[in-house]
């Protein structure tokens, strides 16, 4: 083995006999001056093959003893997890343990986010990010809390190289009632305002509206092999094939105390999410991830995330500076740019997502190209619907159409008898148009 550069006198890069490039962990292969042929391979504790190169500078971070921790874990967990793991784990998770216990060192409690979710949807990761705890804790004579486990487990989920495809349910526990035209039009005749105003008052008697919080996972794979284009907002993933998992439930339990303050400065950003979740492929999606922020920077400004309302609630860093009414010390005299020699303004390559796969050339592609079922799950949901559900539909997309040219009207009878021949005979004979003219292509 031939050692070609030193990191520090305990570690050092290598060629092996193959002339591949790997880390070399050893008790002074570091000493000599290099480039030198390492004869005594006893002196080798641990080798790592393929090592992204920006985690190299983490080796003179973290004591030694910390990265043999995080190796001891490593080994550990590699006998309980079935899948493959990053080449990296022992770096990151090093550098997760380090700050962990710096955290304790100087009294910070941090809440990791997802701890609920990854304790019943990953059961494995969390017994292993449990007893890695436990281990630390013997280690180092230091007691670690249950939150650092959720960040260990984490580490192994990510390590995994495992992207999994979420849809997110928000389903009322109220129930579910619907107006007719006639019945909405006699209500907002009365009151305007009749929804929020049965909000806020129920909210104000402590009758809290709650919604159940569940999701469906699909894996990559999965997705890549589904009958429909799973990442198109009008297709559902049938439960039958992703069944829903319940997560907790969103509760609304307090007014606003000003209006204006709290609600017409409030901005939702679908770009504002926290570790451990991503972004979809989802075209709507994709296109809002900018439209949204670009039109809040116009509507309250650059620094919107300073109001209130809008600002996070646990300590973050940005690179965002400056800007018109920027209030909150502006990061101070930090250093305006990464990498630097002083250590600010870090990535955390641990929460770097695995690579997306594409399949072909990326292009503006028409997704009608590959996925032209438009019918069959608007027939699924029609044939949900009891009759009298049904019959009203019929009506309202009658008087919504009711102005429509006579072509457009069997265009849209001919899209529903596609559905279901029972849809489109319905909405013809409420529009009062002849059925076998309108199916004449």
């Amino acid at each position: 083995m031939k050692v070609i550069k030193k990191i520090n006198n305990n570690v050092a890069i290598c060629l092996d006999n193959n002339n591949n490039e790997l880390i070399a962990f050893g008790k002074g292969i570091g000493f000599q001056k290099v480039p030198y042929e390492l004869t005594d391979i006893s002196k080798i504790e641990r080798t790592y093959y393929g090592v992204n190169s920006s985690y190299i500078s983490l080796i003179n971070e973290i004591p030694e003893d910390i990265f043999e921790i995080s190796a001891k874990i490593v080994e550990w967990a590699k006998t309980k997890l079935t899948k493959e793991l990053s080449v990296n784990i022992v770096f990151t998770l090093a550098d997760h343990i380090h700050f962990a216990i710096k955290r304790y060192e100087e009294k910070i409690n941090v809440k990791m986010p997802l701890g609920y979710e990854i304790e019943h949807l990953y059961e494995t990761e969390m017994m292993i990010g449990k007893k890695s705890v436990a281990y630390i804790n013997r280690r180092k004579k230091i007691k670690l809390g249950k939150s650092e486990a959720v960040g260990i487990a984490m580490h192994f989920i990510n390590a995994e190289n495992q992207r999994i495809w979420v849809k997110f349910h928000l389903r009322t526990l109220q129930g579910i009632k619907n107006l007719t035209d006639q019945e909405a039009e006699a209500i907002v005749a009365k009151d305007r305002e009749s929804h929020q105003r049965d909000l806020f008052e129920s909210i104000e008697k402590g009758d809290y509206p709650k919604w159940l919080f569940q999701i469906q996972l699909m894996t990559e794979e999965e997705a890549d092999n589904y009958r429909i284009n799973p990442f198109d907002l009008t297709k559902v993933w049938q439960h039958k094939d992703f069944p829903l998992q319940d997560v907790g439930v969103l509760e609304l339990n307090r007014n606003p105390e000003n209006y204006f303050a709290e609600v017409e400065q409030a901005a939702f950003n679908p770009m504002n999410i926290v570790d451990g979740i991503g972004l979809s492929p989802d075209k709507m999606l994709q296109g809002r991830l900018f439209s949204y922020g670009d039109a809040q920077r116009y509507r309250l400004g650059v620094n919107a995330e300073q109001i209130p309302v809008n600002k996070p609630r646990c300590p973050f860093h940005a690179y965002h500076r400056d800007g018109a009414m920027r209030v909150d010390g502006n990061y101070g005299a930090t250093k305006g740019y990464e990498p630097n020699s002083y250590g600010e303004w870090q990535d955390s390559p641990t929460m770097k997502e695995p690579p997306l796969k594409v399949t072909g050339e990326v292009y503006n592609y028409n997704e009608r190209e590959y996925d032209d079922d438009y019918y069959s799950q608007p027939g699924d949901l029609f044939r949900l619907m009891p009759a009298e559900e049904q019959q009203l539909l019929f009506e309202n997309t009658a008087r919504a159409m009711g102005d429509s040219d006579l072509f457009i009207k069997q265009r849209h009878v001919r899209n529903c008898y596609k559905a279901d021949p029972a849809y489109g005979t319905g909405v013809a004979k409420a529009l009062g148009i002849d059925l076998q003219e309108a199916l004449k292509e």
